[in-house]
């Protein structure tokens, strides 16, 4: 066997596909982590979630669900859920409202997903930058990161190559519109510390 380049330790970083991802999952690699997400063939372990994180995903999900009963909306609110998004990324949002699918053992598809939602206690850069560019390029139609540090619920919509033309943020405790299901409201009550 011949090799064209060797490669050295940190020297060059390896990237991974979904399929290595889902390999190594199922192989039981990633038991010692509460969490894992692929991004851009990069494997990212979740921290720990915290009380506000964990408060506010539950009851944010429930307002999320009030809301798409009022618009009559017939959607699925899914809790921490990964993506089947490309072949080097498989993000897991906090929240995800998405078309209804077959209950499986198997991801989300890219397809059903209307609205990721991110909680951004310690992952606000991350969530707000690399995130957004990602979940856009993807064509994910809309996309909120609930900032805790600004305590806004920032809303993205209008995905692109570049990333989402139309941002707009809301002060934690007033009603989010959504940008692309029409009539969904939400509460934001819930978000506040």
């Amino acid at each position: 066997m011949t090799f064209e380049k060797r490669i050295e330790p940190g020297s060059t970083p390896v990237k991974l596909t979904a399929k290595d991802f889902w390999l190594l999952a199922e192989s039981g690699a990633f038991e010692s982590y509460s969490r894992t997400e692929l991004i851009e063939g990069e494997i990212w372990a979740v921290n720990s979630i915290w009380r506000w994180h964990s408060r506010v995903n539950a009851q944010f999900i429930i307002a999320v669900n009030k809301g798409l009963e009022a618009a009559k909306l017939d959607l699925t609110v899914y809790g921490p859920g990964s993506i089947a998004m490309s072949d080097d990324s498989v993000p897991e949002p906090d929240i995800c409202i998405g078309a209804h699918e077959p209950s499986a053992r198997e991801p989300i598809s890219l397809w059903a997903v209307k609205i990721a939602i991110e909680l951004a206690d310690t992952t606000r850069d991350m969530d707000l930058g690399r995130k957004a560019n990602l979940y856009a390029r993807h064509g994910i139609p809309e996309y909120w990161v609930a900032d805790r540090e600004a305590q806004e619920l920032v809303r993205h919509s209008e995905p692109g190559e570049d990333g989402y033309t139309e941002i707009v943020a809301v002060v934690f405790g007033d009603i989010i519109e959504a940008a692309t299901l029409p009539g969904l409201r939400v509460e934001t009550l819930s978000l506040l510390d």
